[in-house]
């Protein structure tokens, strides 16, 4: 085993295999640990290939996804709340994921696996998630206004019976 302490995870791996090899049911030992059977299988099986340090957590295999450092993250906040990616050398009128990818990636050489380190990394800076409203450019507002106050008129005047 490469470490000394374990992490409550580790520890649960290490008690399943455990229970395992004292003869305990497969399903047993998946209701004892609370984990699933497909976990429990998974655990057995790197057990049985690598020993116990099959069971410990593993590092990422990849240097490059490592996370960004505090400074770094500042840096970004600053960036991003100052400019807007135009100002900044990107394409793009506002900031979204693909354009936040490209300045982590410009600015320190990272680049994340996922979109939620992305959506975590806004978060940081105090971005918030904004769905993107479509609105048709041929609409006619006095048409809408028309339809709503008829939409209005007509859901006060309809009443609704159930019976069973």
């Amino acid at each position: 085993m490469s470490s000394c302490y374990l992490s409550k995870q580790e520890y649960i791996r290490i008690q399943a295999v455990l229970l395992k090899h004292r003869r305990y049911k497969r399903k047993e030992i998946a209701q004892i640990v609370g984990k699933s059977f497909n976990a429990l299988e998974e655990w057995i099986t790197n057990y049985n290939k690598k020993g116990l340090d099959g069971l410990l957590t593993r590092s990422p295999k990849n240097p490059n996804n490592a996370k960004l450092t505090y400074s770094q993250k500042d840096k970004i906040k600053e960036i991003i709340n100052k400019f807007k990616p135009k100002d900044y050398g990107l394409l793009k009128d506002f900031w979204d994921i693909p354009t936040l990818k490209r300045l982590v990636q410009s600015e320190f050489g990272v680049e994340y696996k996922g979109i939620s380190s992305y959506r975590r990394l806004f978060d940081y800076c105090g971005f918030s998630y904004q769905k993107v409203q479509f609105v048709d450019k041929r609409q006619n507002k006095e048409d809408l206004d028309r339809f709503k106050k008829r939409y209005k008129m007509r859901s006060k005047t309809v009443t609704i019976t159930m019976s069973w």
